[in-house]
């Protein structure tokens, strides 16, 4: 069910707190204190402590510096005030140490980001119940940046993230990639056989409500005859360039070194 977000007389902090609100603040708490406990150190990180912590990782993107330990240094060139006051230094690296949204003695082991898949899950749902109503959505992939080890990092130290985004930019929805670009899957079962745009596509269709005429837009990546037949099906309107080589041979539009030569806005069709 979608509840809408009063648009006025709101903080940034109250619409953050929309998304990670006391119940996933409560996650990172119980599965932080029991790492911790497992490895022999005292589990006593607060929730107003991992709002703090959380608070800090989000400025340290707007104040850098080489490493976070020196907001805390007395050097008037690195310090920061409003970090030092909030938290100690030493608090700080315990959490980070310990940061967990789950146990690590249930993981799925057929889940490559089972350590933060409740996480996923929980932001997803929200995501959609905060959802402004618009038709237009377009589907696209995101690179994360990562500088660890993980078997389903794609290239250049980033994850891919497939994602859903409104006109105004409102993230809907996030679906991890997992594996390499020439076997990566989504990580669900359904649709499997019928390709990786596919997929993404029809996996977050699942999501919307049925019988409502939505609009989305993707690129050539996604885009396919059986997609574009099978959304039509839904009564979802569907735009998006194509491949060549996914064009049946059976179409009788016009060669593509042909359709190169021709006036911008020129156009064919074929139903």
């Amino acid at each position: 069910m979608v509840t809408r977000i009063p648009e006025k007389g709101k903080t940034s902090l109250d619409y953050f707190r929309y998304f990670i609100d006391e119940e996933v603040v409560k996650i990172f708490v119980e599965n932080t204190n029991l790492y911790a406990e497992k490895h022999n150190r005292e589990g006593n990180c607060t929730e107003n402590e991992i709002l703090t912590f959380t608070a800090i990782l989000l400025l340290s993107g707007y104040i850098k510096v080489p490493r976070k330990h020196m907001y805390w240094q007395s050097n008037l060139e690195s310090h920061n005030t409003l970090v030092a006051d909030a938290m100690s230094r030493n608090h700080f690296q315990f959490i980070m140490s310990n940061l967990h949204v789950c146990d690590n003695d249930k993981l799925s082991p057929t889940d490559k980001f089972a350590k933060i898949r409740p996480l996923l899950d929980m932001l997803n749902k929200r995501f959609m119940d905060f959802s402004p109503h618009e038709q237009n959505h377009s589907v696209d992939e995101s690179m994360v940046p990562y500088f660890g080890r993980h078997s389903a990092i794609y290239k250049r130290q980033t994850y891919p993230f497939w994602n859903e985004i409104l006109v105004r930019g409102y993230v809907k929805w996030l679906l991890i990639v997992v594996g390499s670009i020439s076997r990566r899957t989504t990580g669900t079962n359904n649709y499997q056989d019928k390709g990786l745009g596919y997929v993404v596509v029809m996996t977050y269709v699942d999501q919307l409500p049925p019988q409502i005429p939505f609009r989305i837009y993707f690129d050539n990546l996604f885009t396919s005859f059986n997609l574009l037949n099978d959304l039509k099906e839904r009564n979802i309107e569907a735009i998006g360039t194509i491949r060549v080589n996914r064009i049946d041979t059976s179409c009788t539009l016009s060669n593509i070194d042909v359709m190169k030569k021709t006036e911008r806005g020129s156009y064919e069709y074929e139903c």
